[in-house]
């Protein structure tokens, strides 16, 4: 079930549409879409409703997953698959997300757009990356190294698609991008965004300093591996994390 704040949250999202995924499992740790299905409001308003109801009675887990050229969604898992089946089943649209043959499906991820994007962003994201470009060449080299080294080893924990693009990557493929990059192009390559609310945020500045700000807030260095920068008026979010394989990972 969704905490309190979480259903404000969702009950404060853009209509439009709703986005569908039945995932099946590929490893101990990682899920993938195997069907989608999006549902738009103005020509499937009452299943479009039913669907948004069903996701904030029975949702878990919200959290920002990807964005489009229009959209920033936040999404949640339904892993009651049966009772999910039971309710929609008989509804046309969703027939793919039942029927697909590529495995069992071990949850449902309803996804809904929750901010638009806009240029601004695209300002603050260079502005960001310029500050950790400069401050990453003074990282000590016995620091820098047991970055390297927690990347290479996989101690850090992958999750196995693109924060970004939502599209499945080969970690090893991305291990190497640390070896062959510079710190300032690794950096850049690590960065990403999102609109996270404080009590995620709140963990990050255990052990942060401050190296910049960006139009009245700071962005932060924080020696366990990562740079972040949090608008806590918009709930923005940018991350880059040096001691992972890439932008498709995520630590917790």
């Amino acid at each position: 079930m969704m905490t309190k704040h979480d259903k404000e949250r969702f009950n404060k999202r853009i209509g439009g549409e709703v986005q569908i995924s039945a995932d099946i499992r590929v490893s101990d740790l990682m899920t993938e879409g195997a069907a989608y299905v999006t549902i738009t409001e103005s020509t499937e308003s009452s299943l479009y409703e039913r669907v948004c109801q069903y996701a904030l009675q029975h949702g878990e887990d919200l959290q920002g997953m990807f964005k489009n050229e229009k959209y920033e969604y936040m999404s949640c898992f339904v892993r009651d698959v049966a009772a999910f089946r039971a309710n929609f089943e008989s509804e046309d649209l969703l027939k793919p997300l039942f029927n697909h043959d590529k495995g069992d499906t071990v949850e449902f991820v309803i996804s809904v757009p929750e901010k638009r994007v806009d240029d601004y962003g695209d300002i603050v994201r260079k502005e960001f990356v310029d500050i950790i470009q400069s401050h990453v060449i003074t990282i000590n080299n016995k620091l820098w190294k047991k970055y390297v080294k927690q990347a290479m080893t996989g101690t850090t924990l992958y999750i196995g698609f693109d924060i970004n693009t939502g599209e499945m990557v080969d970690p090893e493929d991305e291990r190497d991008t640390i070896l062959k990059s510079s710190r300032q192009e690794f950096v850049r390559t690590t960065t990403f965004d999102s609109f996270q609310p404080y009590f995620y945020v709140e963990r990050l500045y255990s052990g942060a300093k401050e190296i910049g700000n960006i139009n009245g807030f700071n962005v932060w260095f924080n020696e366990r591996g990562f740079y972040f920068y949090w608008n806590e008026e918009t709930e923005f979010l940018i991350e880059s994390w040096v001691d992972v394989p890439c932008i498709s990972v995520w630590l917790v």
